[in-house]
């Protein structure tokens, strides 16, 4: 069966459409986006919280910020994953209903029919979750920087020490307070990087050395483990897309 796989993005959303596209999501987290998944058709298992809940076609699910997940995808099913950024979310002047028109105007545009009421559900659903919060500034400090420049942090011990911990210490508490550890982390803000730099058409090569890996062919194993494929599969299949109805306010 041939899996098919879209990405289309703009500065405040990303979706994503997926069907029976052969994928495993390991445990991650998201720093920046709140993320809903539609399913669209079949059955995907999602991990959250060391808990296993499947969703069927017709019903959704919510992702904060930090929270940790993995997604277990069937050979058949078909699933948007929809991330909104956290600023647009938390706006005081933007509501679920805003939310729900924008999306709606966005799936149309690209020719992806979604049921309205089921969209206006999780919109809603989204506002009212509670996105957890790292309790500890230094170690949030730390993952932020992580998230803004990974590039510039290939080296935990020294970040440790600037933090004012052990090695050992740091990492057992950032994990604690980010969900996955240090390295982990650091890794999946270099692939985010990525990502953007494959959409602005950087070489493979040029981006590897750019953000610390070993080599080419590391930073295409690296990538294929967190993205689900390869860079190369990503580039053919991302959209950029613009949309007008939203003030930018990445």
């Amino acid at each position: 069966m041939m899996g098919r796989a879209v990405y289309c993005r703009c500065e405040q959303w990303e979706i994503i459409h997926l069907k029976n596209k052969s994928i495993k999501y390991q445990e991650h987290n998201h720093v920046s986006v709140y993320t809903i998944g539609l399913i669209l058709c079949g059955q995907i298992t999602l991990k959250c919280h060391e808990a296993f809940t499947t969703y069927s076609s017709g019903s959704y699910f919510i992702v904060a910020p930090y929270q940790v997940h993995a997604l277990l995808l069937p050979d058949a099913y078909e699933m948007l994953s929809i991330c909104v950024n956290k600023n647009l979310v938390e706006s005081p002047t933007f509501a679920p209903a805003n939310l729900s028109s924008v999306l709606s105007q966005a799936l149309h545009q690209l020719g992806l029919n979604v049921n309205a009421v089921l969209l206006a559900k999780a919109a809603e659903a989204l506002y009212i979750c509670q996105a957890p919060q790292p309790s500890d500034r230094i170690i949030l400090s730390s993952a932020h920087a992580f998230w803004r420049a990974p590039e510039n942090h290939n080296r935990l011990q020294v970040t440790a020490g600037e933090a004012g911990y052990s090695l050992h210490h740091y990492i057992k508490k950032f994990k604690r307070h980010i969900g996955v550890t240090p390295h982990k982390f650091l890794l999946q803000s270099k692939i985010r990087k990525a990502q953007r730099m494959i959409e602005n058409g950087k070489l493979f090569i040029d981006i590897a050395l750019a953000l610390g890996f070993y080599d080419q062919s590391h930073f295409i194993k690296c990538f294929k483990n967190i993205v689900g494929f390869t860079p190369s599969e990503y580039r053919g299949c991302v959209r950029r897309v613009y949309q007008k109805n939203i003030k930018e306010t990445c």
